[in-house]
């Protein structure tokens, strides 16, 4: 690996761009809710938190009406990842970081859910007629993901939504540019947030994107945080 001065000529330095801080506070009995865009159905189906596998439990953890009216039953909470340290969700830090002014204003311990759900293929087909038929190799899931209208995935950029749950109210605001790399390959992660986060849970939006660098053959990555609009967590599709 690349040493710190030897990392140092494959830096891509471009000017900051300062980013409005933004707030999705969603109180502390947040729970799913809103409709599927274009669902038409005949009855109501079984809806699900993501699952191991592809079998789905026994029992369902909500229902998706014929008219695409979700409703949820488990309780978030229970469904987040372990409690885990802000700063080590952020992003990948490696040793060399020519720009470093990310500040939490508190160290918080917060719990992580990405905002997605499931339907199971069989229960379309059954109440729409219509759901994936397995015509590659392998299969595509039998299942359908349903995210937030604020969620996105396209080539060369992805737009996550997920739901961070932190006991106080704290800020993050900042940007990170770290490098690490060897004679084969030296990659720039670029990070930037402002943030305002309540207690409960908190809505955001993590967009990853990619771009050849000007200098070198450094391979630039963009992470980027904000808060999700609050619409956009009652549009599923």
């Amino acid at each position: 690996m690349y040493s710190p001065a030897e990392l140092q000529p494959y830096y891509v330095n471009t000017p900051p761009e300062a980013i409005p801080q933004s707030t999705t506070p969603l109180g502390e009995d947040f729970t799913y809710s809103g409709t599927v865009r274009n669902w038409q159905a005949s009855r109501t189906i079984n809806l699900y938190a993501p699952f191991s596998g592809e079998t789905p439990p026994s029992t369902a953890d909500g229902q998706l009406s014929a008219s695409g009216q979700i409703s949820f039953s488990r309780r978030l909470f229970d469904l987040a990842e372990p409690t885990s340290d802000f700063r080590k969700i952020l992003g990948y830090f490696p040793a060399y970081c020519p720009m470093n002014t990310l500040r939490l204003s508190k160290n918080v311990q917060v719990r992580l859910l990405w905002a997605r759900l499931r339907v199971m293929n069989t229960d379309i087909r059954a109440a729409t007629g219509q759901g994936m038929t397995p015509q590659s190799s392998p299969p595509p899931p039998n299942y359908r993901q349903l995210v937030p209208a604020s969620t996105s995935y396209a080539p060369g950029s992805t737009v996550d939504t997920l739901l961070l749950w932190s006991p106080e109210p704290f800020t993050a605001q900042g940007e990170t540019r770290c490098l690490e790399g060897s004679d084969l390959y030296v990659g720039q992660y670029n990070t930037r947030i402002n943030v305002k986060l309540e207690r409960g849970w908190n809505a955001l939006t993590y967009t990853l994107s990619g771009a050849s660098g000007s200098t070198g053959d450094t391979s630039l990555r963009f992470d980027d945080w904000a808060a999700a609009p609050v619409a956009s967590l009652t549009d599923w599709h």
